[in-house]
């Protein structure tokens, strides 16, 4: 599976959240409703990202996060104000 097919098809399940929960509370970590509802798509990400990991390197993981980051997809979206700025300041300056 090519890691574009991964990031579209690939859904964390509730199976492996509870997984996940299970493993917490094995370590100690006490379960808050409210902190996990908060958490939860923030928990499903990483869990995505770290599974891309292990299939497809570093690439497949930043990709993966960085698709669903917010903040990063709005600094994106900057960018060509951004180049715009720089060509006004270059044009400036001459």
């Amino acid at each position: 599976m090519k890691l574009e097919d991964f990031k579209a098809k690939f859904k964390v399940n509730e199976q492996m959240m509870n997984d996940v929960l299970s493993l917490a509370g094995k370590s100690g970590i006490k379960f808050k409703e409210a902190e996990y509802n908060k958490s939860k798509n923030y928990i499903k990400l990483n869990l995505k990202a770290y599974i891309a990991r292990s299939l497809y390197g570093n690439n497949g993981f930043y990709n993966v996060l960085n698709d669903g980051d917010e903040i990063y997809q709005a600094a994106i979206k900057q960018f060509p104000k951004a180049l715009e700025l720089e060509k006004r300041k270059s044009f400036a300056s001459k």
